[in-house]
């Protein structure tokens, strides 16, 4: 899957961890080459995202002044942008947990997880459920297939294309990487949350 063609890093580091994010989306502009923040963390800072519309300063100079007359406001209508789409891994004790609920409740994302798809489909006792549960109650790993189909079916549901979504641990494999790439499902930042010595 390439998430990491054309992409930009960033890395924050702390006591604990290490949060480093990729962003294979460039920032946006209006159609009046009026460029606007686009800037995702999940550290302190606000995470601002394109709205509808935007008030922006526009100043008017006097030939012999070259302190700006009068402020005036200008409304600028841009296009509505999609949901945000993130997906985040770590290594255990790294506060993937953690980082994930504090994202979903700051940017109001559907945090979906194979853990939790696996035990709704088993529970529902859907055809795929039926499978998963096979190979779950022989002590073996359920197959990418399933999953990686699970995951598809959970990320075109309308709850997911109106809010955006955090994908928690997933892709684990190239060829769970390789299924979502076939059907165009790529993040907007590739979150990795790694120990520090």
């Amino acid at each position: 899957m390439a998430l990491h063609q054309g992409a930009s890093r960033t890395a924050v580091s702390g006591s604990h961890c290490e949060l480093a994010f990729m962003s294979s989306v460039p920032l946006r502009t209006t159609s009046f080459a009026l460029p606007f923040s686009t800037f995702y963390s999940f550290t302190c800072s606000p995470l601002s995202i394109s709205h509808d519309r935007h008030s922006l300063p526009v100043y008017s100079e006097s030939p012999r002044r070259k302190s700006p007359k009068k402020q005036k406001r200008l409304r600028v209508s841009c296009a509505r942008v999609e949901p945000l789409k993130v997906m985040i891994s770590g290594a255990p004790a790294s506060g993937k947990g953690t980082q994930c609920q504090m994202i979903v409740e700051k940017y109001g994302l559907v945090h979906i997880s194979t853990g939790d798809i696996l035990r709704a489909e088993v529970s529902s006792g859907t055809e795929i459920g039926k499978k998963a549960k096979g190979y779950m109650d022989n002590g073996m790993l359920v197959p990418d297939e399933i999953v990686t189909d699970m995951v598809i079916t959970r990320l075109s549901l309308p709850d997911v294309n109106e809010r955006g979504w955090l994908l928690d641990g997933f892709p684990r494999t190239f060829s769970q990487a390789q299924s979502l790439e076939r059907v165009n499902i790529r993040p907007d930042i590739y979150i990795v949350l790694d120990m520090c010595g």
